[in-house]
């Protein structure tokens, strides 16, 4: 993750183990979902775990539009997953968070540390509950990674999200009104 200054510390590919999978924890990283602030997390579609499923669920939790995809002539996965590196990068992500990890295939996860590389994320693949997949192991083999059991120590420190003021029907009141509102 980033430090206060920016600067990124440690490898960029970080594997968090929720080896007891607490939907605490996963709250937590949904809630993370900031991508105003830098921070993507994509929940896979369950049972599906072909890298082009995937890259149309790292696109949608970009916000992008993944039914137009055709239209584009984004036809492969390799494509798909340029495309989420391009739009990474256009956004100013600097935190890619993908929970399930552990259901994806080792394609899936090839596919994720090359566009989190390419795009200069911190990618964090999340891993819940007893995991024996050693291929995944493996293929971590020759990344330069970091595993952790401590969901804190992925979460980015995000601004406090604020609330935009709802409209004030005309004609309320001005006893109705909350203190700043009243003139």
């Amino acid at each position: 993750m980033a430090d206060a200054t920016g600067a990124e510390a440690g490898p960029a590919v970080t594997v968090l183990i929720d080896a007891e999978d607490d939907a605490a924890v996963t709250a937590a990283l949904l809630d993370a979902h900031h991508p105003a602030a830098g921070c993507v997390v994509v929940h896979p579609t369950p049972a599906l775990s072909s890298s082009s499923a995937l890259a149309r669920d790292v696109l949608a939790a970009l916000g992008r539009p993944v039914g137009q995809l055709a239209d584009e002539r984004i036809s492969t996965a390799g494509a798909a997953f340029k495309a989420a590196a391009a739009w990474m990068i256009a956004d100013g992500i600097r935190c890619l968070i993908v929970l399930r990890a552990h259901l994806l295939s080792a394609g899936g996860w090839e596919q994720l540390i090359e566009a989190g590389r390419c795009a200069g994320v911190q990618l964090v693949l999340v891993r819940h509950g007893p995991d024996s997949r050693r291929e995944l192991d493996q293929l971590l083999d020759g990344v330069e990674h970091h595993t952790t059991k401590d969901a804190g120590e992925v979460l980015p420190a995000l601004p406090a999200r604020t609330v935009p003021p709802r409209p004030i029907p005309p004609g309320t009141p001005a006893a109705a009104l909350p203190p700043g509102a009243r003139q």
